[in-house]
């Protein structure tokens, strides 16, 4: 059976169809390549090239060769890294939690740094809203959380690792043409409004119809929505507005898409935390959470945070954070 380096040879030349060039892309020598290719074909018993002056060629047995080669190569470094893995014991896993509504291009980089820097463990990333992710991180259901918090300082049995910070907004169809870029909500009095389907989210509808009343006016109610691709089509279609929030990450606007800050909740916003339970600061925890969140200082608050009562009740039918053109859920 020929050895495997015979093989990787036979393949660089049949790839590259020189011995020249093949000696180069094994970092070895030219003479060195064609004993190879000659040792080669003495173990198959017929010629696997075709040579001449001027050029290099596969033989019919050489093609066929070519394409189980490859396979032989490719399963013998599977088993290789199988027998390997095996042989370092089970993998360690770290499972992450982020909330649906936290724009994922915020921790994007710093997972892929991590996976980088980390490539036997098992990362797993899913959907978890806020609410749950306390009790599955005390609970050792998951290992890291990523959510929105307004006073980490309430709870002593996490710890928590600032990330950005979301500002509220109205976000309308860009086919609008408004050109603004922060108004006062009773500048909306006239707007065409998307609110969430109040048989699915009745206390979120109440809760803004109830904002708007506050700043002086009955919103023109023209269609509600009870899922995300439903605020996704009437949005991108021009129905209406809605209200979101959408991070200060410094992001190019989206394309169809114009976000307008009001000027009424300026100050006020939604902070972003990492957060793990206080026993389980192991390597690879703080490792992770120094590469999604490398020296973020948390921001001087001008306000008290009130976006708890303000803001928290945007339903999940309405736009979080379209950074990355789509709906994702605005939930705590």
């Amino acid at each position: 059976m020929p050895e495997p380096y015979l093989l990787k040879h036979f393949i660089a030349v049949a790839e590259t169809r020189s011995f020249t060039r093949a000696a180069a892309a094994l970092n070895s020598s030219q003479p060195v390549v064609s004993r190879s290719i000659k040792r080669l074909e003495e173990i198959v018993g017929t010629p696997l090239l075709r040579r001449t002056t001027r050029s290099l060629s596969l033989t019919a047995a050489g093609e066929a060769f070519l394409g189980e080669v490859r396979m032989a190569v490719d399963q013998i470094a599977l088993a290789t890294e199988t027998a390997r893995r095996i042989g370092r014991g089970p993998r360690a896993k770290l499972r992450v939690a982020a909330c649906p509504s936290v724009d994922p291009l915020l921790f994007a980089s710093g997972v892929q740094e991590f996976r980088g820097q980390w490539p036997d463990v098992e990362l797993e990333l899913k959907p978890m809203f806020g609410l749950h992710q306390a009790q599955a991180l005390l609970s050792a259901e998951i290992d890291i959380g990523i959510r929105h918090c307004s006073a980490p300082e309430q709870s002593p049995d996490l710890n928590f690792a600032y990330l950005a910070r979301e500002a509220p907004m109205v976000v309308v169809p860009a086919i609008w043409q408004l050109g603004l870029r922060r108004a006062r909500l009773e500048d909306f009095r006239e707007t065409r409004w998307i609110f969430p389907d109040r048989a699915v989210a009745p206390q979120e509808y109440d809760r803004l119809l109830q904002l708007c009343r506050k700043s002086g006016f009955v919103p023109n109610i023209v269609a509600t929505a009870a899922n995300n691709a439903e605020s996704t089509l009437l949005l991108s279609t021009g129905f209406g507005a809605m209200f979101a929030l959408r991070s200060e990450s410094g992001y190019d606007p989206i394309r169809g898409y114009d976000f307008i800050e009001i000027e009424d909740f300026i100050n006020e916003y939604r902070d972003i935390y990492l957060t793990w339970a206080g026993g389980a600061s192991s390597g690879i925890i703080v490792d992770f959470v120094d590469r999604v969140a490398p020296s973020c200082s948390q921001p001087v608050r001008t306000r008290n945070l009130s976006l708890s009562t303000n803001f928290a009740f945007v339903p999940t039918a309405l736009a979080a954070c379209l950074s990355i053109g789509e709906m994702i859920p605005f939930s705590y």
